[in-house]
């Protein structure tokens, strides 16, 4: 999870990172496109959980909003570098979870 959203912005890197090679990808037609549209979304789902809020804006100032490092994205949320660092590590476990869950159930 971490490589692919480390390489969120760099689409060959992130067309050979491990979350390639599951089975959330297997059966897409365009793997690349649609594991990205998969992982946006289920970021954007962490919203709708009380404790997913925060961890959904740090990944989004973090990963998908261009900011150039972690110091820069708690900046840019107003927050301290460990706070930000907390919430990122909370998305991740979240979204892990979460998708780890479709990988063994399928989609919702």
């Amino acid at each position: 999870m971490r490589e692919a959203l480390a390489y969120w912005r760099d689409p060959v890197a992130f067309a050979v990172c491990a979350l390639m090679r599951t089975r959330l990808a297997a059966d897409f037609s365009s793997p690349v496109e649609e594991l990205r549209a998969l992982l946006r979304g289920a970021v954007d789902d962490l919203a709708g959980d009380p404790r997913g809020v925060r961890a959904r804006e740090a990944l989004v100032a973090g990963c998908f909003s261009g900011a150039p490092a972690q110091e820069a994205a708690a900046r840019r949320l107003g927050l301290p570098c460990g706070t930000y660092r907390r919430h990122v590590r909370q998305g991740l476990d979240l979204l892990c979870e979460a998708l780890w869950q479709q990988e063994l159930h399928g989609p919702r």
